[in-house]
């Protein structure tokens, strides 16, 4: 709300519902029916779509410009995401970067339609930068499976370059990429992290709180200093739907001065939010 009025719309559906960007007829109505809202969200509790009216004035557009999902979460749109937090709140910086992500969501659907499958339009346009004939459908027939195959091969040289240039590192930094590739990152811990800067970000920038994750433990640090940690996930695994709790034995244990942290147990991840002041505790020691 902002002077009473409301300028984001979320419609809210059951956890774990499948969401649909095609079928929101009821956040459309709530869109056209609000004019000074221009960002609407569909969620359900864990996926949440992002629209706003970018091509026609109050009409909810088809295609949205974000989606997140916290249990697969992206720190790329983390800023995209602060820009709609109550401090930083700017319609006009949210619209501008709408626009942006809308159209790089569209391009990446369609280029990988295309390379899935390859048209003729998509065909003829490479085709007539090395074939000086006339393109006929004859033409086309010989081409397009030659277009496929130069795809396929295109892709599988640019995977071998990088294993290529992966095998170059020295011979002692292999060895600890090997110990550290038995690490897995679960959804729990990135929810943790996205949980812990939501709570922390009156008190200090989002983006100085890093994640750097271990084989006993996960910490989440100051400024990616092991040397200031905030706190440490302990048995946080991957959850799924269903599950009772996100590990046996998960707790956090945060170091707000007392020695050696305190710990806390914790049954799902958002046991973490009542521990507000403690992290807050933890963050003045460190800052």
């Amino acid at each position: 709300m902002r002077n009473d009025t409301p300028i984001i719309l979320i419609e809210c559906k059951p956890l774990g519902d499948p969401l649909d960007s095609g079928k929101c007829s009821q956040l459309r109505r709530y869109f056209q029916a609000v004019p000074d809202a221009k960002i609407g969200i569909l969620t359900n509790g864990t996926r949440f779509i992002f629209f706003s009216d970018l091509n026609r004035e109050n009409i909810m557009d088809d295609n949205p410009f974000m989606e997140i999902d916290l249990l697969a979460f992206n720190e790329q749109l983390l800023p995209e995401l602060q820009r709609l937090s109550k401090e930083s709140f700017d319609i006009g910086g949210i619209l501008r970067a709408a626009d942006y992500l809308q159209c790089f969501s569209n391009f990446m659907r369609v280029l990988s339609a295309e390379i899935e499958n390859p048209s003729d339009d998509f065909v003829r346009f490479f085709t007539a930068k090395i074939y000086p004939g006339r393109i006929t459908n004859k033409a086309l027939e010989f081409f397009s499976p030659v277009f496929r195959q130069v795809i396929d091969g295109y892709i599988e040289e640019r995977i071998n370059q990088r294993l290529e240039e992966s095998k170059k590192s020295p011979k002692a930094l292999n060895i600890e990429s090997k110990k550290e590739s038995r690490i897995t990152t679960t959804n729990t811990e990135m929810w943790g992290l996205v949980i812990v800067r939501t709570l922390m970000h009156q008190v200090i920038e989002a983006w100085r709180i890093r994640m750097r994750d271990a084989k006993s433990y996960c910490a989440i640090n100051l400024d990616d200093n092991n040397r200031k940690t905030i706190c440490r996930f302990y048995n946080f695994c991957e959850w799924d739907w269903g599950d009772p709790n996100i590990g046996e034995n998960a707790h956090v244990v945060i170091f707000n001065g007392k020695p050696g942290g305190e710990r806390f147990d914790v049954k799902v991840v958002d046991d973490l939010y009542p521990l507000k002041e403690h992290f807050v505790a933890a963050i003045k020691i460190l800052a």
